[in-house]
């Protein structure tokens, strides 16, 4: 079987296991609206600006809430087990992952989106295209570093999983919100966005290439819970 078809059935595992439990998406959506009630009732004020910042953190947050999540359901239903003992090779479990936490993100994305414009009253975007392409963008980048956080949240190594991933988190939390303020402009967003793809392409890369190269051998210092 190719990679492409093991990264095929793998997403699609994932997202039929979701779809009977919701345990990942629920979570995420209830600390999404959450963070985005704190900012909204804490006097950030209407317009595009405070909503913006408002989102993106609550995306932040609710994905990397629902990474934890997802790996207790991994291994509670068995599709981390059977993944394993497969054979099912680790550049292709990971991009079935990513496939699958990308299509949850997403709809929990538009979700808070519509939560976050009712809350802030925000005014319709001046370039809807820029800003469906930084959703797409963002939400691409938060599912990559999920998902491959996964092996660590396994073994019990959350610490661990946060030094790696805070330092790439940060960036494209920075960069998808200034792509996604310049959407609800007339500036030329094209470079906002153009950061903002590029950060993303940065954290796959980078995160592809650590998997193949460099997971094994840290996975093989961390000592399972």
């Amino acid at each position: 079987m190719t990679p492409l078809r093991h990264a095929w059935l793998i997403a699609a595992t994932e997202l039929r296991v979701e779809w009977r439990s919701r345990r990942v998406s629920l979570t995420m959506l209830l600390l999404g609206v959450l963070t985005v009630l704190v900012f909204a009732f804490a006097g950030g004020g209407e317009g595009a600006g405070p909503a913006v910042t408002a989102f993106w953190v609550a995306l932040a947050l609710a994905a990397a809430a629902g990474t934890v999540q997802w790996a207790a359901r991994s291994e509670g239903s068995g599709v981390a087990e059977a993944t394993r003992h497969a054979g099912v090779g680790r550049l292709a479990a990971y991009a079935g992952q990513v496939a699958a936490a990308l299509v949850i993100l997403g709809g929990v994305a538009g979700l808070l989106a519509l939560v976050t414009a009712g809350l802030f009253d925000s005014l319709a975007p001046r370039r809807p295209g820029w800003l469906a392409l930084d959703l797409g963008l963002g939400s691409l980048a938060f599912a990559a570093l999920g998902t491959s956080l996964l092996p660590l949240l396994a073994r019990g190594s959350a610490r661990l999983g946060s030094l790696v991933s805070l330092p790439l988190a940060a960036p494209v939390l920075l960069c998808a919100t200034l792509a996604t303020r310049a959407a609800y402009t007339t500036a030329d967003a094209t470079g906002a966005t153009g950061h903002l793809a590029a950060v993303t392409a940065l954290v796959l890369g980078g995160l592809t290439l650590f998997l193949v190269l460099f997971a094994g051998l840290l996975l093989g210092l961390v000592p399972s819970a």
